[in-house]
C-alpha cells in the first residue's frame, strides 16, 4: 500500500509511533551509553575525592606530628591506623591502602600478607606490574588512575578488573590509593538502568496515551473538516455552484476552504459570462445569417447585371467587328475605283466605257456610302446602349462610359464623312452625266472623281482605324466585366463558407448552452 493511500489518522499514528521509536532508539544508543559513562566517571570521581580527602587528613597529621625522636614513628602508626579503619561505599567494603615509591606495601587493610613486602615484581594475572605503575604515575604527575586485576574483597579465589586512584604524599614518601571494581560499577549501572527503564516505561506509556488521545482528537477534527471540503468539492464537480462551505479556520484546511469558495465564485462568474457570451453569439450569428442572405441576393443581382452587360458587350464587339470588316472592304473598293479612274484618264478614246464604268462605280460608292451611314447609325446606337449599361454599372462602368462617348464621337464623324461622300458622289454623278454630253470635260471630271475617291479612301481608313480602337476598348471592358464576374462568384463562395461557419457556430453555441445549463448557480448579482 502506498503512503498516499493511507488515511490521515493512520499517517498521524505512524508518525507518532515513529517519533516514539526514534526516542527509544536515542535512549538506547545514545542516552544509555552516556549514563553508563557518567556513572563510571562518577565512581572515578568518587574514589578520587576519597583519596584526596584522606591525603589531606594524613598531611595534616604529618604537620601536627610534633617533635621528638619517635615523632615520625607515631605519625606512621597513627596514619596507618587511620587509613586502615576507613570504609566507604554502599556496601561499606571499599577501603584504602598505603605503599611507597620503592614500591613496598606499607599497609593493606585486607592483605596483611603484603605489608612490608617488596612489590617491584608483583604482577596481576594479566602480567601488569601494578604497583610499579602506581609509583610511576605519582612520580610523573603526583596522582593518577591505574587499571589492573585484583582480588575481589576477601575472596582470594575471585579476581576482578579494578581501577584505582593513587596520590603521593612526598613528605612521608607514601602513596595512598583506593579503587573500585568494574563489576560493582556495572552492577550499579544496571541498577540505575533498571530504575531508568521503569521510569522511561512510565513516561513512554504516558506519552503514548497522550499521543493517541491527541491523534484521535486531531485526526477526527481534520477528517471532519476535510470531509466537508470533499463534499463541497463533489458538489462543485456535479455542477452545483450555488453553495459555499462555511468553515472558519486559520490553518491549512481553512485556507483550502477559502480557496474552494473562491474557486466556486470564479467558476460561477465564468459560467455566467459563458452563458452571456453564448447569447450574444446567437445574436451575432443571426445578424451574420441575415447579412449573408442580403449579400447572396446582391451577388445574384450583380451576376445577372454582369451577364447582361457581357451580352451587350459581345453584341457590340460583333457589330464593331462587322463594321471594321465592311470598312476594310470599302477601302479595297475605293482603291479599285481609283485605279479605274486612272485608267479612264489614260484611255480617253474609250470614254464611253470609262464613263459607264465610272457610273457603275459611282453607284457602288453610293451603296458604300449608305453602308457607312448604316454603320455609323449602328455604332451610335451601340455607344448609346453601352453608355446606359455603364451608368447602371456605377463606378465600375465609369471607364466604359468614357469609351462609349468616344465611340459615339467616331460614329458621328463617320456619319458626317458619309454625308460628305454622298455629296461628292452626287457631284461625281452629275459630272459623269455632263461628261456624256460634253466629252471634252471628261478628263477634269475624272480627275475630280479621283480626288474624291482619295478622300473617301482616307475617311474609310479612318473609320476602320476607329472601329479597331473601339473593338480593343470594348474587349478591355469585357475583360474587366469578366474580372468583376469572377469576383462576384468568389464573393458567393465566401458567402456560402460564411453561412457554413455560422451554422457550425450556432451548433457550438447550442452545445455551450446545453453544457452551461447543467450548472446550478445562485441568483446573487443576477
Amino acid at each position: 500500500m502506498r503512503w498516499n493511500d493511507i488515511s490521515i489518522q493512520k499517517k498521524i499514528l505512524v508518525i507518532g509511533c515513529s517519533i516514539i521509536a526514534g526516542f527509544v532508539a536515542v535512549m538506547v544508543f545514545y542516552v544509555v551509553p552516556v549514563i553508563e559513562r557518567s556513572i563510571y566517571d562518577l565512581k572515578k570521581e568518587k574514589i578520587k575525592d576519597m583519596v584526596d580527602a584522606t591525603v589531606t587528613t594524613v598531611e595534616a597529621m604529618y604537620r601536627e606530628r610534633g617533635g621528638g625522636a619517635d615523632a615520625d614513628e607515631r605519625f606512621r602508626a597513627n596514619a596507618m591506623d587511620y587509613v586502615r579503619r576507613i570504609r566507604y561505599g554502599a556496601s561499606g567494603n571499599d577501603y584504602l591502602w598505603i605503599n611507597d615509591f620503592h614500591p613496598r606495601m606499607v599497609m593493606h587493610p585486607l592483605r596483611s600478607d603484603l605489608d612490608g613486602r617488596d612489590l617491584t615484581d608483583y604482577r596481576d594475572p594479566a602480567g601488569n606490574r601494578l604497583f610499579v605503575a602506581m609509583a610511576d604515575v605519582c612520580r610523573a604527575e603526583g596522582a593518577g588512575y591505574v587499571s589492573y586485576i585484583w582480588q575481589y574483597g576477601n575472596d582470594k579465589n575471585r579476581l576482578e578488573p579494578k581501577i584505582s586512584y593513587v596520590r603521593s604524599i612526598p613528605e612521608a614518601g607514601w602513596i595512598i590509593g583506593t579503587g573500585v571494581y568494574e563489576t560493582d560499577v556495572r552492577a550499579e549501572i544496571a541498577g540505575r538502568l533498571r530504575t531508568l527503564r521503569v521510569e522511561l516505561a512510565l513516561v513512554f506509556a504516558a506519552i503514548t496515551a497522550v499521543m493517541f488521545v491527541l491523534v484521535f482528537l486531531v485526526s477526527r477534527g481534520i477528517r471532519k473538516s476535510i470531509g466537508r471540503c470533499v463534499d463541497f468539492a463533489g458538489k462543485l464537480a456535479g455542477g452545483n455552484l450555488a453553495e459555499r462551505i462555511d468553515l472558519v479556520q486559520k490553518d491549512e484546511i481553512g485556507v483550502l476552504a477559502r480557496t474552494l469558495n473562491a474557486s466556486a465564485d470564479n467558476l460561477e462568474k465564468l459560467v455566467a459570462e459563458v452563458v452571456a457570451n453564448a447569447r450574444r453569439l446567437d445574436d451575432v450569428i443571426g445578424q451574420i445569417a441575415g447579412g449573408n442572405k442580403q449579400l447572396s441576393q446582391m451577388n445574384s443581382e450583380q451576376a445577372a447585371a454582369l451577364e447582361e452587360i457581357a451580352a451587350s458587350i459581345e453584341e457590340a464587339v460583333s457589330s464593331i467587328s462587322g463594321n471594321a470588316d465592311q470598312a476594310v472592304a470599302a477601302d479595297e473598293m475605293s482603291r479599285t475605283a481609283a485605279d479605274t479612274a486612272e485608267r479612264g484618264s489614260e484611255v480617253v478614246n474609250s470614254a464611253i466605257d470609262a464613263i459607264g464604268s465610272v457610273s457603275g462605280s459611282g453607284r457602288r460608292i453610293v451603296e458604300i456610302t449608305a453602308l457607312i451611314n448604316e454603320i455609323a447609325f449602328q455604332t451610335n446606337l451601340l455607344a448609346l446602349n453601352a453608355a446606359v449599361e455603364a451608368a447602371r454599372a456605377g463606378d465600375a462602368g465609369r471607364g466604359f462610359a468614357v469609351v462609349a462617348g468616344e465611340v459615339r464621337n467616331l460614329a458621328r464623324r463617320a456619319g458626317e464623312a458619309a454625308k460628305q461622300i454622298e455629296a461628292v458622289i452626287g457631284e461625281s454623278m452629275r459630272s459623269i452625266e455632263s461628261a456624256a454630253a460634253q466629252g471634252e470635260r471628261s478628263r477634269a471630271a475624272l480627275q475630280n472623281i479621283l480626288d474624291s475617291i482619295s478622300r473617301v479612301n482616307a475617311m474609310v481608313r479612318e473609320i476602320a482605324s476607329a472601329s479597331h480602337e473601339q473593338k480593343r476598348a470594348i474587349e478591355e471592358i469585357n475583360t474587366a466585366v469578366l474580372e468583376v464576374d469572377r469576383a462576384t462568384q468568389n464573393n458567393s463562395s465566401l458567402v456560402e463558407e460564411t453561412a457554413a461557419i455560422s451554422t457550425e457556430m450556432s451548433r457550438q453555441a447550442g452545445e455551450m448552452r446545453e453544457l452551461t445549463g447543467r450548472f446550478i448557480v445562485s441568483r446573487r448579482g443576477h
